[in-house]
């Protein structure tokens, strides 16, 4: 499936307006790449500490899609508190040849490096990061080097 089909297309307007959180976008982004679309989906919010339903359908999740590299930011809301060691035991030291811990403005996170898969299929870089401050996850995925993706994510201001 693809990820454009998900949710609803939105102006930049229409997620502040949506979102119970911050919005942050990219400052930089790589020369030649620019935000093609927006996309909102509703979600399910569930606690960390006993895997309880907290919100249905109320949760909003936003895609950002640029024009190339299959280059997608995604800002979520997490109740999950993440430290480095945390990342490190559940993300890392499973797949400690493609993965590796990374700061973003001093959030912890882990950078997953392209890749070809157990099918043949390559993998883009994938960088996830939590803000536990502001109770956001962000990822970014794209066919670029993971340095421009981390430099994209500390980037990221108010919109």
């Amino acid at each position: 499936m693809d990820e454009r089909s998900i949710g609803n297309p939105l102006t930049l307007e229409e997620v502040k307006e949506r979102a119970s959180f911050p919005i942050l976008i990219p400052t930089y982004v790589p020369e030649g790449i620019q935000l093609e679309e927006i996309r909102g989906l509703r979600g399910h919010l569930w606690s960390p500490e006993d895997n309880r339903l907290i919100s249905d359908n109320s949760y909003w999740e936003f895609r950002f899609f640029f024009s190339k590299e299959n280059l997608v930011l995604t800002i979520s809301r997490s109740y999950q508190k993440m430290t480095l060691e945390g990342l490190k035991r559940a993300f890392v030291e499973e797949y400690p040849k493609y993965r590796r811990l990374v700061e973003i403005n001093g959030s912890p996170g882990f950078v997953q490096e392209s890749h070809v898969n157990l099918v043949g299929e390559q993998l883009p870089v994938f960088l996830d990061w939590w803000n536990n401050d502001l109770y956001l996850k962000f990822a970014i995925s794209g066919f670029l080097p993971s340095e421009e993706l981390i430099r994209m994510a500390e980037s990221l201001r108010p919109a």
